[in-house]
This record gives structure tokens, C-alpha cells and sequence, in this order.
């Protein structure tokens, strides 16, 4: 079965429902897998806009978290590379509200996609910065 075929019952498949969020984001996820970047960052974009105009945003950080990688590699992938950053550093900054920095698979995942694309805007002074702070610490 193919991620735009999933189903979603009437009642729960608005844009905004927790379900259509978790289905987007799949279908995000395997349109950046397919290569089809174009589709993956609108609806990676349309989540991120859906999940930070909710009132219930502060319950939403995971997906938060998710929608904005997912935009921001789309984006790296479309060569919007500025337009990438950003997304890739508000994904950074909600990860570290929520994820352990020594341990965090899914933040290393960001901090890599943020590093990557800031080679890609030569801003190697930044990305060795960033480095250097997740392996020293905040404090350094």
C-alpha cells in the first residue's frame, strides 16, 4: 500500500487532525525517499504551518520537529539552500526542547541535515562551531 492511499476515516482526516499530521508527514517522508522533493516539501510545509498556527503547539513538538526536517531537506534537495537553514535550525532549536543532546538519534539527524546544509552555503565556520558545541556542550 502507498502512503497516498492511506485511509482516514471521515471525522479525523482534517489537515489538522493528529492522524492526518502523522499521515502527511509519511507521505512527506517517502516522496523525499522517491526523490520527489517538490511534494515532499509542500506537505512537509503545509504540517509545519498546520502544527505552529495550533493552540496546541506545545504538545506538538516531536511533530513540529519532523515536519520542519522533513521541509528543510526537501528544500536542501530543491537547492533552496538559505530557505533550508532555516528550517533545519527551527527544527534544531524545538529537537533541543525535547530530545536528550547525549543520546538523541533523531536530534543527531538534525544537527547532521543542519550541518550539511550549511556546508552547502559554504558557512563552514558555523557548521564547525555547531560541531564543536555538541561536542563540548552548551558551556563552551
Amino acid at each position: 500500500m502507498a502512503a497516498r492511499d492511506l485511509y482516514l476515516p471521515p471525522g479525523i482526516n482534517d489537515a489538522g487532525s493528529l492522524p492526518a499530521i502523522e499521515v502527511s508527514l509519511l507521505r512527506a517522508e517517502v516522496d523525499l525517499a522517491l526523490d520527489r522533493a517538490e511534494s515532499a516539501r509542500s506537505t512537509a510545509a503545509q504540517v509545519y504551518r498546520v502544527v505552529t498556527a495550533s493552540a496546541q503547539r506545545r504538545y506538538l513538538k516531536r511533530i513540529e520537529v519532523r515536519a520542519a526536517l522533513d521541509e528543510g531537506r526537501a528544500l536542501q534537495r530543491l537547492g533552496q539552500h538559505a530557505l533550508a537553514v532555516k528550517r533545519l535550525q527551527d527544527a534544531v532549536d524545538r529537537a533541543t526542547e525535547v530530545y536528550d543532546r547525549a543520546t538523541s538519534p533523531v536530534l543527531a539527524d538534525t544537527l547532521v541535515a543542519l550541518a550539511d546544509a550549511l556546508i552547502d552555503l559554504h558557512r563552514i565556520p558555523l557548521c564547525v562551531d555547531l560541531i564543536e558545541c555538541l561536542i563540548d556542550g552548551p558551556s563552551h
